[in-house]
């Protein structure tokens, strides 16, 4: 069962323009909402809200035991998944993430066992800050750094990753949303010490539209960042694999200073039974080798998904 998370699939597609402020998650498939809505759920949107539907899902329509697979910020959804007893109970132990990473807290973790300088929670400036309710919008000169290559079903010989981009986000215009809330980067992320930013940013939100829709604002602060504190003891047997010219998940000039190989040896020292394996794949992909290889990056996964299940 292929799951997308909520406002990011519309009948039709997306019309306008995506640094247009009017396109917006279609959270609701059979109706428009009002700004107020839209920027409302925007800003409450955290992994724990999204679990709550992605559990519904799979408790309707699947019996019997469970894997559950994110790409990159969805990975946190799996980790998540754990701390629900019902799907814990389902899951066995057992994890796949493509070019996923870890707990957020991990990167915190990996800045204190390097001596690296972590900023001091809290210190960062609220001037200048994009409001939490604004979403992020997708733009080439992102797109180009890592999630657009050579591999790319739209390459042509001699263009750039930022002429491979600007193609690519043309072409997908319509069916892509094109955007990402806040909250999924912040929770994904080594940016805890935002919290109370966060808080704030939601409590004025509802403060300025008279909260018509009666949202607890405490129900909502004591999910933010949960995934900073998931378990990562119990596993069985888990499986990272990260693409070659993946530059937020693997360090092609050092491979053992990759993000990945720090998470997955964490995992070893909490599950020291556990059959913990990280797989990079030795070809010019992406963040992106799903649609660069799709049916080869399939069969490779499909692979690792057998050897996951095996008695």
């Amino acid at each position: 069962m292929i799951v997308t998370i909520p406002g990011n699939f519309k009948y039709g597609g997306w019309d306008l323009p995506v640094l247009d402020a009017r396109r917006q998650p279609a959270y609701l498939l059979d109706r428009d909402l009002s700004m107020d809505e839209y920027e409302m759920r925007n800003a409450i949107y955290t992994n724990s809200l999204i679990l709550q539907g992605l559990k519904a899902l799979v408790t309707r329509h699947t019996s019997g035991d469970i894997l559950l697979i994110g790409h990159s910020t969805s990975g946190e959804l799996s980790m998540l998944a754990y701390e629900d007893p019902d799907l814990r109970a389902r899951l066995k132990g057992r994890y796949l993430g493509w070019g996923s990473g870890g707990p957020a807290r991990l990167e915190l973790l990996r800045k204190v066992r390097g001596k690296e300088i972590v900023a001091r929670a809290g210190a960062s400036s609220q001037a200048g800050k994009t409001p939490l309710h604004v979403l992020e919008r997708r733009d080439p000169p992102s797109y180009a750094r890592g999630y657009s290559g050579f591999l790319n079903p739209l390459y042509e010989a001699g263009m750039t990753h930022l002429q491979i981009a600007e193609r690519w986000l043309a072409a997908e215009a319509r069916r892509r949303p094109n955007f990402k809330q806040q909250l999924q980067n912040l929770e994904h992320g080594a940016d805890l010490g935002e919290k109370a930013w966060v808080e704030n940013e939601i409590e004025s939100l509802l403060k300025r539209t008279g909260n018509p829709w009666r949202i607890a604002v405490e129900d909502v602060e004591k999910d933010l960042y949960a995934t900073n504190f998931t378990r990562m003891d119990g596993f069985q047997r888990m499986v990272w694999t990260t693409a070659k010219l993946d530059r937020n998940h693997w360090n092609a000039e050092e491979p053992m200073r990759s993000i990945e190989v720090f998470i997955a040896n964490e995992y070893r020292a909490k599950n020291p039974d556990a059959q913990i394996r990280l797989i990079n794949w030795d070809l010019p992909m992406t963040h992106y080798g799903h649609l660069e290889l799709p049916q080869q990056l399939a069969a490779a996964h499909y692979s690792v998904v057998r050897w996951l299940v095996r008695p």
